[in-house]
C-alpha cells in the first residue's frame, strides 16, 4: 500500500495541552512517510462525537486504512473498526464509557450515544475480522479495566501487549511495537511470492 494513511483518535484529556501520545506516534512514525491524522473530540458535547466519526468515516473513504486510539479514542477507534472494516491499535481503550466511575463525567446524552456505539461494537465485530490488530493493555490502569478488554474482545484481538503501566503508558516503550505492526500491515498488503 503507497498511502500509508493512519488516524489517531485522542482520548478524554480537559486540557487543550498536545496530547503525548500522539507526539510520540508522530515522532516515530514521520521518518517513514506515514500520514497520521488527529482526530480530537469534545466528549462532553454529542454533536462534537457525532461530527468527529463522521469526519472519521469520511477519512475512511478518502484512503485511511489504520485506526489508533487511545483511552476513550480507543473505544471509538473499535467502533469505526466495526463499522469501516479498517485495522486498529488500541491503547488501553475504554470498554464500557457509559456506565461506571468514568460515566460520571458525562451527561445523559453523552452517555446514551456510548452506550449506542457499544451496542454497535459488540453486535459487529466478527472474531475472523480481525480488525482489533493490536491492544496494549496497562496492569495497573485506575481508570480502565484491562480484564474487562479481556474478557469482551480477545477473542477479536490479534495481538495483545499487557504492561505494568498505569492508563498512561510509556508510549516510547511501544512505539517501536506499533511501527512494526504498521509496517508489516502495509508491506505485506498483498501475499508475497515465495519462489
Amino acid at each position: 500500500m503507497d498511502n500509508k494513511k493512519v488516524i489517531f483518535i485522542r482520548g478524554y484529556i480537559r486540557s487543550d495541552k498536545e496530547s503525548t501520545t500522539f507526539k510520540n506516534l508522530r515522532d516515530g512514525l514521520l521518518p517513514l512517510k506515514f500520514d497520521l491524522k488527529l482526530i480530537e473530540i469534545d466528549y462532553n458535547d454529542v454533536n462534537d462525537i457525532n461530527k468527529k466519526i463522521e469526519q472519521t468515516l469520511k477519512l475512511v473513504r478518502l484512503g485511511y486504512s489504520h485506526v489508533i486510539g487511545h483511552s476513550l479514542g480507543g473505544f471509538i477507534a473499535m467502533y469505526i473498526a466495526a463499522k469501516a472494516g479498517i485495522n486498529s491499535i488500541l491503547i488501553n481503550p475504554s470498554t464500557q464509557p457509559y456506565s461506571g466511575e468514568i460515566s460520571k463525567l458525562f451527561n445523559e446524552d453523552v452517555k446514551n450515544k456510548l452506550s449506542k456505539l457499544g451496542l454497535y461494537i459488540d453486535n459487529n465485530l466478527d472474531p475472523f475480522t480481525n480488525y482489533l490488530n493490536l491492544a496494549i493493555l496497562g496492569k495497573n490502569d485506575k481508570l480502565v479495566d484491562y480484564n474487562i478488554y479481556l474478557d469482551k474482545y480477545f477473542k477479536y484481538t490479534n495481538n495483545i501487549l499487557l504492561t505494568h503501566d498505569e492508563h498512561s503508558i510509556n508510549i516510547s516503550e511501544v512505539i517501536p511495537l506499533i511501527v512494526s505492526r504498521l509496517k508489516q500491515y502495509f508491506t505485506f498488503d498483498s501475499m508475497p511470492d515465495f519462489d
